[in-house]
């Protein structure tokens, strides 16, 4: 049987930016779900008669697949995610680029996308290969709703069952603690010297003190001499410009 995606999109008055944008992305990522073998469904485009409010809840319930486009934030949009997420069935989210997603959906996988020409194969490959790597024989997936819901679901579960469950939550933890860990000591190795500018060529650029400089980079995580020749590289040095200032007009050689 045809498996069935519904797209999830913000829809925008006739006319409107809003719509011209969300048109051009489904134009662009249907022949990706034909390609596919995909049947879709479209918000405004549904033409059964009765309640469109339960024809688009249907879909998302029901469906194979859900492609949501998180462009603008919409409401209705963001609801509507939130819907599916609470089938723990999958999902694929797209946004255009310089969307800031709300920090609920921040850790998931999402596909961003340039609203230009050049952007349209790249939308297009990256959604077929997140499509074809879903296993739709997989009875749940993760996301922040099924997340809680699992873990609300521990206090029900026999004694035996929470001890797995306590272990796979402190393999978890232990995990993430390496990768942090592995992360700021990598950053903290490295050598500044090898290249970079001198820490008083900064310093009279932002017109701040050599210790006041060198106190900011190790707190972030940088292993900086407190020694007027001490050079930084050019990741820490655009941190300073990001917090202290702008760049001078005279370039800065690495």
């Amino acid at each position: 049987m045809k498996k069935k995606c519904f797209i999830i999109t913000p829809i925008g008055d006739e006319g409107s930016i809003t719509r011209d944008k969300a048109e051009g992305v489904i134009e662009s990522i249907t022949p990706v779900l034909e390609e596919l073998g995909f049947g879709f469904d479209i918000p405004h485009r549904m033409a059964k008669p009765g309640s469109i409010t339960k024809q688009i809840l249907e879909c998302i319930l029901n469906h194979d697949l859900v492609v949501a486009n998180l462009t603008e934030l919409n409401p209705n949009v963001m609801y509507e995610l939130a819907v599916r997420h609470s089938t723990a069935k999958p999902v694929i989210t797209i946004a255009e680029f310089g969307t800031k997603l709300p920090f609920d959906i921040t850790t998931e996988r999402t596909i961003f996308y340039s609203n230009d020409m050049r952007g349209v194969p790249k939308l297009q490959k990256e959604l077929r290969t997140s499509i074809t790597s879903v296993d739709f024989e997989q009875p749940e997936y993760d996301n922040p709703i099924y997340r809680a819901q699992r873990d609300f679901k521990f206090k029900e579960v026999t004694t035996e069952s929470k001890e797995v469950y306590i272990i796979q939550q402190l393999d978890e933890i232990k995990n993430m603690q390496q990768y942090i860990n592995s992360f700021f000591i990598s950053r903290s190795n490295y050598n500044v010297n090898n290249g970079g500018i001198r820490l008083i060529k900064v310093s009279k650029k932002f017109n701040l003190g050599i210790n006041a400089l060198v106190e900011f980079l190790i707190k972030n995580g940088y292993n900086v001499e407190a020694s007027p020749n001490a050079k930084i590289s050019q990741e820490a040095y655009e941190l300073i410009v990001e917090n202290f200032g702008t760049k001078n007009d005279d370039n800065v050689e690495f």
